[in-house]
């Protein structure tokens, strides 16, 4: 029977993992994670079919961080135009509307594009 893998049961287990996935040297894995270099390379196997599932979640992570970072960029033009229509600054304002009508494009597609995805997964 063969041995079970030390890095399967590893109390630090997700780490490891992320290590791996992030192509982290395998050299640099093995020691901070107390391991042989050769339980590393034969623990990558064992994620070999969560990887993509893995890949999936971190890329919706980074998608809807984005998202985030979109909006609250939206919020900041929004408040750009409403100082510039009070100073009746006219080429701010037009220059505002157009930054976002750029920002609500972008926020359309990254949203539609996460729909995808999520209906892809389910």
């Amino acid at each position: 029977m063969p041995r079970p893998c030390t890095l399967c049961s590893h109390a630090r287990h997700d780490e490891v993992d992320a290590a791996i996935l992030n192509n982290e040297p395998y050299q640099n894995i093995a020691k901070r994670f107390g391991a042989s270099m050769l339980s590393v390379l034969n623990h990558r196997g064992h994620l070999s079919g969560n990887l993509g599932a893995t890949a999936a979640t971190r890329e919706t992570a980074t998608a809807v961080d984005v998202l985030a970072q979109m909006k609250s960029i939206q919020e900041n033009c929004f408040t750009l135009l409403e100082v510039a229509e009070a100073a009746n600054e006219l080429r701010t304002v037009f220059s505002a509307v157009g930054q976002v009508r750029r920002n609500l494009e972008a926020l359309g597609e990254l949203t539609d594009q996460l729909r995808r995805d999520h209906k892809a997964r389910a």
